[in-house]
């Protein structure tokens, strides 16, 4: 994803649970055609947001 202006918290930046890799693949339900995880309290005080300026480049995999 090339980002064509500034993201940040506030707009709904991208939300990471760091190691959440590491248990394999995670599967729950489609929302408004977006994937969704059930996430336990714990694990929602442990989301990182991946802020973004205008022009960066942010890639990443599902899989």
């Amino acid at each position: 994803m090339d980002t064509l202006t500034d993201i940040n918290k506030d707009l709904g930046a991208l939300e990471i649970l760091p190691g959440s890799h590491l248990g394999g693949l995670r599967t729950d339900h489609i929302e408004n055609g977006f994937g969704m995880v059930a996430l336990t309290e714990d694990e929602k005080e442990k989301l990182i947001s991946v802020e973004v300026k205008k022009g960066d480049a942010l890639i990443f995999s599902s899989f």
